[in-house]
């Protein structure tokens, strides 16, 4: 192959994929994102950044966030972290919904997985968050929050 006949490879495929703008770019980037505010033990207010990995259950779990439909966003992000055990971002963003609705067991446990899948200080400093929060046995204050 010649690098002509790569050239017009390249024309072709760049032709019928579309080239996407700055702004779809940008417009893309931020659909995949939403923001939780939480609180410290000693009631100062945490913006929490969330960002889905993937266009499946996580990314439909962040939509779900930023119109702040708890249920809705629970669901898709425990069949994202169902599906992909690693997604660390999935995991972060399970434990802010857990969190947000008052489930610090299961909070402790999503930031947990999400900061020993990456060793991220947001994770950690959440993690550490509901520990302080809530105690050292975090399992203990929420056994009745089942849903």
């Amino acid at each position: 192959m010649n690098l002509r006949h790569i050239a017009l490879l390249m024309a072709l495929t760049w032709g019928s994929t579309g080239c996407m703008s700055v702004d779809e770019r940008r417009a893309q980037f931020l659909d995949r994102r939403a923001t939780v505010e939480v609180t410290t033990a000693r009631g100062q207010p945490v913006i929490l950044n969330l960002v889905a990995s993937n266009d499946g259950p996580a990314r439909a779990g962040i939509s779900y966030i930023r119109t702040e439909q708890w249920k809705l966003a629970l669901d898709q992000l425990r069949i994202a972290t169902d599906q992909k055990t690693h997604d660390h971002g999935a995991w972060f963003a399970l434990g802010a919904v857990y969190e947000k609705t008052g489930h610090m067991n299961q909070a402790y446990d999503a930031y947990r997985n999400a900061f020993f899948l990456r060793n991220d200080a947001d994770y950690e400093e959440a993690w550490r968050r509901i520990r302080v929060k809530h105690g050292s046995n975090a399992s203990d204050n929420d056994a009745s929050h089942d849903d």
